[in-house]
């Protein structure tokens, strides 16, 4: 990806923040987008921004964004840095006229929030969310089986998203503090909050949740809630166990099972059929296999989990051509993180909190500590 081999008409593209999601699973993703070449990177760890630049062969390495802001060659930028610095990163992009990509969450207040889809609005540039999770092939297609109406009237969705990472060794002292975007409540939990809406079409009313905080803020939590439509939700969220991210969704007539990470993971279970079924084991053999033949043949290009990144790479970048409409837009990251902010406040105060009614801002760990100790 040197300047050397930009491809002609390709949209230039500069990234801040060097982090695990950008080397991990944004950069290598690029690799396999069309039409688009990172031709710059910013980060304030010069160490760790130059490996990256050398494994990537991105050129032009910045300390400083604004110096990658002013670069007039750079069509848009990808925003990967904590959270808390979303606002002000991705505001100077605006106001040096490049389109963003911005990583979940929006913000860590509805304020800020607000702050940035007025100043997006104010000009034609295109400004999106990173949902990556939108994007998966599983995800999708999931989609298309409740828009034919399949399932029926929907009655619930459970979720459970999982992973191995002790962010305490990282590095990233921010991840382990609910009030920096971290631990399961906000960074991981907002993804689900964002499925639930965009699967089931209706938005989230009401959160009731629960969290242990040991060494890290929030490192397992459970979160109840409740949809205008009526559908009921829950989610399960641990940081330090084993990793899987899956969903399922029930319906009057039968229910769907997404599981994220295997490659055979979408399945449909009719109503008539109990789950221990023969014929339900039968149908699930032949599902496998067929899925497999698939994954064989598309084999070693990209995993799915991979393979939702590109995918939301391909559409930011047909939609800054005009070709495609946001897919996810920053009034829609406002509305995940409020439900984030009504699920933290929840935990902290023990009650359900309306969404309506979340506060602006994150609730600290240190409020729910506090009342515990009170009660014991």
């Amino acid at each position: 990806m040197s300047d050397m081999t930009i491809q002609r008409n390709a949209i230039s593209v500069g990234i801040i923040g060097c982090g695990h999601v950008t080397t991990n699973w944004h950069l290598p993703a690029l690799r396999h987008v069309a039409d688009v070449e990172v031709v710059a990177l910013a980060d304030i760890d010069h160490e760790l921004m130059t490996l990256v630049g050398d494994r990537f062969h991105v050129r032009r390495l910045h300390r400083d964004y604004r110096e990658l802001l002013s670069d007039s060659t750079i069509e848009a930028v990808a925003i990967f840095v904590p959270a808390q610095l979303h606002t002000e990163v991705a505001l100077a992009a605006l106001d040096a006229g490049k389109h963003v990509l911005i990583e979940k969450p929006l913000a860590l207040s509805l304020d800020e929030c607000d702050v940035l889809i007025e100043a997006a609005q104010k000009t034609s540039l295109i400004a999106m969310v990173g949902f990556n999770l939108r994007w998966h092939r599983h995800i999708r297609k999931a989609l298309e089986v409740i828009r034919i109406g399949k399932l029926g009237h929907i009655k619930m969705i459970r979720s459970v998203f999982t992973c191995a990472t002790e962010h305490a060794d990282t590095g990233f002292s921010w991840k382990t503090r609910r009030e920096a975007g971290g631990g399961t409540l906000i960074e991981m939990a907002v993804h689900h909050y964002d499925l639930w809406r965009l699967l089931l079409g209706s938005e989230v009313e009401e959160v009731f949740s629960m969290s242990r905080s040991d060494v890290s803020d929030d490192e397992t939590a459970a979160v109840a809630a409740r949809m205008d439509s009526g559908a009921l939700a829950s989610l399960a969220l641990s940081e330090e166990t084993g990793g899987d991210t899956e969903l399922e969704i029930f319906g009057q007539n039968g229910r769907l099972r997404i599981s994220l990470t295997r490659y055979d993971g979408l399945r449909f279970f009719p109503r008539s059929r109990e789950a221990g079924d023969i014929h339900t084991h039968i149908n699930g053999i032949r599902h496998g296999l067929r899925e497999l033949s698939r994954v064989i043949r598309r084999f070693p290009q990209t995993s799915d989990w991979a393979g939702a990144f590109c995918a939301e790479w391909m559409h930011f970048i047909e939609a800054v051509r005009g070709r495609e409409e946001v897919g996810c837009t920053l009034v829609e990251g406002r509305q995940a993180v409020e439900i984030a902010l009504a699920a933290t406040e929840s935990a902290s105060t023990g009650v359900p909190v309306r969404v309506s009614a979340a506060p602006r801002t994150i609730t600290p760990v240190s409020t729910q500590r506090s009342r515990e100790s009170n009660e014991h």
